[in-house]
């Protein structure tokens, strides 16, 4: 026996109440059943009897399309709009879920009875949900909503919404209860003002949408999607996303961020140096929080002096002499070696012989430890690295000359940072081909650094020894290249939570990338011709992008990294930046927040054709939107 009764939006009684075996429950009633019968003239005679006859409340038939083949139950959502658009307290938002017969059909249709009085005219917002289990519970594996004029005649009203496939029931994360699905943009403007569009399940009115803490004005369109006007964000950051509903639960959506729809750099500084020869640094070193710029000669330049551009008020810097520092150098680190939260310094002399630790009291007033190298050994390299995992780290030296012929010296910190040269633990690498460069970072993924020892043709990776590596390495993991040169060391540089290394070639820069332990070259070509290159996350989408100074052009261009494609290519977002008059020719490029907005700066080193120094530092500020 099917009784069928209904329930208006104004809480009288009803939508279909079916009642099977003295077993009552609330249900979509499937409109196939009220046409069952086919003799058409019949279907006619009893429409026309009960028009003229019956006071039948009027129907929204509802077709739903496109169900995944798995769907076991569907919910429906239906909430009434008023004229101004204000959502109405009355509404038929709860309906119960409807078990679908099995096996689950391609098309099923179903009605909702709303009793509505005939001179109402609104808006109704309809959402539908199929669920991989019966009663609206499991994986949500379809989703779809509308909104209608609904004008309460006393013939049916029809809709068909098809529904979007959204998940997999395999999937564990798949549990009954509210949940989000998908926001749409997948990242949002730095600038703001764009609609904030979260699709999912179990959404009620008075459900508010939270970004990175705030909560949003909040428009509900159904159970199934909520809506925002997304505000604007002072830097690039993941934008920590929360629905919080009514009845206290909250949802969370992680990998939302905060992009730059358009790249532009604005020149904020020049800063005339000595010699185009200077490496550079960046680091505070006087405790401002306001990063300074260290430019230490080379073996390559024409003078000894160590320079500090000091960043005393925002982007206004004062170069000063570093007197402690009076030679030229293979290589400076700028790192915390006694734990002090002061950043010092670690030198290694132009011949390599000699290390120099600089600590600093956290006013850029340093003292210095010098260390020499026994008579015929010389250091080709040096890293810092925390071997131990007490947050000190090492001294590691890669040495020739001596015996062994070619060896790692590793330098136990005890936390003050200082060293002691005869109690070093010496690794032969006798075995391997001739190295010139050290690096360390994590290669096993296992939260622990692991020494990287490069060659012209080959990396060899010791993984994590500890403080203490033994004399003969025996877990040396080998990688050959072919054509590299001048290594860099990058973090993560295709998004596969995997380290990436990157070295210079003839032509080209050869990108070592992949799942850990096989590593695939990538190429990666250079956008014009030039002598400088840099990477750096320009539009906050967590992919290093790629900077090159065309001297062809007299001209920075921009590739950005695509996370789809992996690729670094132009793009419209990103336009060229000329380079100010002057300038002859751009030595190296550097990225790094000076101004502290978590956008990347720019820092290049150029020849100047006027001026009272042949070479220039030059500060573009990140002001991308």
């Amino acid at each position: 026996m099917l009784l069928v009764f209904s329930r208006g939006l104004f809480g009288t009684p009803g939508p279909a109440i079916i009642s099977s075996g003295g077993s009552w429950r609330m249900r979509a009633w499937p409109v196939r059943l009220l046409f069952s019968l086919r003799s058409g003239w019949l279907v006619s005679g009893l429409l026309l009897l009960c028009l003229s006859t019956c006071s039948r409340p009027p129907t929204l038939r509802v077709q739903v399309a496109a169900l995944p083949a798995l769907s076991r139950s569907l919910a429906i959502s239906l909430v009434q709009q008023g004229s101004s658009g204000e959502l109405l307290a009355a509404t038929m938002e709860s309906l119960p879920p409807y078990d679908l017969p099995q096996p689950t059909p391609d098309q099923t249709d179903f009605v909702l009875r709303l009793w509505l009085p005939m001179a109402t005219e609104t808006t109704l917002r309809l959402g539908v949900a199929a669920f991989s289990q019966a009663g609206g519970s499991g994986c949500v594996l379809g989703l779809a909503q509308t909104a209608l004029p609904f004008s309460g005649s006393p013939l049916d009203d029809t809709v068909t919404v098809s529904l979007a496939e959204q998940s997999d029931p395999a999937q564990p994360a798949c549990a009954s209860g509210p949940r989000i699905i998908a926001v749409s943009p997948a990242s949002l403007s730095i600038r703001g003002g764009e609609t904030l569009v979260v699709t999912g399940w179990g959404f009620q009115p008075g459900a508010r949408l939270v970004l990175n803490g705030v909560a949003l004005e909040t428009r509900y369109v159904s159970a199934g999607q909520l809506e925002a006007t997304s505000p604007s964000a002072p830097r690039f950051a993941e934008a920590l996303l929360q629905v919080d509903l009514p009845d206290g639960t909250s949802l969370r959506h992680t990998g939302l961020r905060y992009v730059a729809g358009q790249i532009g750099f604005v020149q904020q500084a020049v800063l005339p140096i000595p010699d185009a020869e200077y490496a550079l640094d960046v680091a505070d070193l006087d405790g401002d929080q306001r990063p300074d710029l260290i430019f230490y000669p080379t073996r390559y330049s024409n003078t000894t002096k160590t320079l500090v551009a000091y960043q005393r008020s925002p982007l206004t810097f004062t170069v000063e002499e570093l007197p402690t520092l009076a030679s030229r150098l293979r290589g400076l680190k700028a790192v915390d070696l006694d734990l002090d939260g002061d950043i010092d310094l670690v030198t290694l002399d132009r011949m390599g012989r000699t290390i120099r630790v600089l600590k600093n009291d956290g006013l850029a007033s340093f003292s210095v430890q010098s260390y020499t190298l026994a008579a015929g050994l010389e250091a080709s390299s040096f890293a810092c690295v925390d071997l131990d995992g007490d947050r000190a780290p090492e001294l590691i030296l890669l040495t020739a000359g001596g015996t062994p012929a070619q060896a790692l010296h590793t330098l136990r910190n005890p936390g003050s940072g200082g060293f002691d040269l005869a109690l070093a633990t010496i690794t032969n690498l006798d075995s391997l081909p001739m190295a010139d460069t050290i690096l360390g970072t994590d290669y096993d993924l296992n939260g622990q650094p692991d020494l990287w020892i490069v060659t012209a043709s080959e990396i060899h990776v010791l993984q994590n020894p500890g403080a203490t590596p033994p004399a003969t390495p025996q877990n040396v993991a080998l990688l050959e290249v072919t054509d590299f040169a001048s290594p860099r060391l990058v973090k993560d540089f295709d998004g596969d939570n995997h380290p990436d290394l990157l070295g210079e070639g003839f032509d080209t820069t050869v990108l070592l990338s992949g799942s850990n332990p096989r590593w695939t070259p990538r190429i990666f070509r250079r956008a014009c011709p030039t002598n400088a290159y840099a990477f750096a996350d320009l539009d906050g989408d967590d992919l290093p992008d790629a900077a090159s100074a065309c001297y062809s052009t007299s001209e920075v261009r921009f590739s950005l990294q695509r996370a789809t494609s992996q690729r670094f290519t132009s793009d419209k977002k990103a336009p060229a930046m000329p380079l100010p008059m002057g300038i002859d020719s751009v030595y190296q490029m550097l990225f790094h927040d000076v101004d502290g907005d978590g956008r990347p700066d720019l820092i290049l080193s150029a020849d100047t054709s006027s001026g009272p120094s042949p070479a220039n530092y030059h500060v573009f500020r990140n002001v991308s939107q």
